[in-house]
């Protein structure tokens, strides 16, 4: 039988492999679109220009901010320790599917929901407020063990330790997504994202439903260093997007979705307009036409 131990060394494992494959992402673009020789990669700072150039306060920025995540957490493991005999509250009854998204894409979400004829009631947001009332109480006891686990485990397998402290800004909500996954494999989670930390650790645990729903255009050309799982419900935008996602995931079943733009376009004449589809490392390029072209 598997031990407390066993369960957190996975999941140590598939964390780390997680943030292994967002810096691999960050890498891409950085050889891709920055070419700037030093430059950390962190996704955060892909959005303004003021940091692609690295220089001392840029350095200094970015073990601040590293210093400041890794206390942070810690803070909130000896928190969680110490109140969770506290918690008595539970969200509703049953179990609830989970959606891992943010605020622009929820309505296309829930427009993949009600495509597969699932009741919206049943699904909550994957925020880290619901999911400490919806995972078992000694999951709260456990993470304090846990962070010590997981860092101990990083600076033992990772070449660059600091890269991945950066990334501890999601780690409390991993963790939970985590347990609460192993805890429920019967139910169903739907995100947006494509490749990003969430979707690989969801696709590599074993619930009764995984679905993606595409937000934007797949770049198929990152190489990861580790394997994505499979989805069960995939929901393209146009059949040419589906070699991408099988790419990298072992995908069961596909759709296309159905959207209703009428309500969209109707509401004022679009006539003479410029649709842009951004990407962060463009965002000040974006900016800069848009200012000319209202000129």
């Amino acid at each position: 039988m598997e031990t407390a131990e066993d369960k957190n060394k996975r999941l140590y494992k598939l964390i780390y492999d997680a943030f292994n494959n967002e810096i691999a992402i960050q890498r891409h673009l950085m050889e891709k679109y920055l070419k700037v020789q030093g430059f950390v990669p962190f996704k955060i700072l892909q959005f303004s220009s003021l940091f692609l150039k690295p220089s001392f306060f840029y350095s200094l920025f970015l073990r601040i901010f590293c210093g400041c995540c890794f206390l942070l957490h810690l803070f909130l493991g000896v928190l969680l320790f110490i109140l969770y005999p506290l918690r008595l509250i539970e969200v509703g009854k049953r179990t609830k599917n989970l959606i891992i998204t943010s605020n622009p894409y929820k309505v296309i979400v829930r427009e993949a929901i009600t495509q597969l004829k699932l009741q919206p009631t049943d699904f909550i947001d994957a925020s880290i407020s619901n999911l400490l009332f919806l995972v078992r109480k000694t999951h709260l006891i456990n993470f304090l063990f846990f962070f010590f686990g997981f860092t101990k485990y990083l600076i033992r397998n990772a070449k660059n330790p600091f890269l991945f402290l950066l990334q501890y800004t999601d780690l409390l909500r991993l963790y939970l997504v985590s347990a609460y996954i192993i805890d429920n494999p019967n139910i169903a989670v739907i995100t947006e994202d494509h490749y990003q930390r969430f979707p690989f650790i969801v696709s590599n645990l074993r619930c009764s439903n995984f679905i993606i729903v595409q937000h934007g255009y797949i770049d198929d050309s990152i190489h990861f260093p580790s394997k994505f799982g499979r989805i069960d419900n995939l929901f393209i935008r146009d059949i040419q997007f589906l070699e991408c996602f099988d790419n990298y995931y072992d995908v069961i079943s596909y759709k296309i979705l159905v959207r209703n733009m009428t309500s969209f376009f109707s509401k004022m004449d679009y006539k003479d307009s410029c649709f842009l589809a951004s990407s962060s490392p463009h965002i000040d390029s974006e900016i800069k036409f848009v200012e000319y072209l209202k000129k």
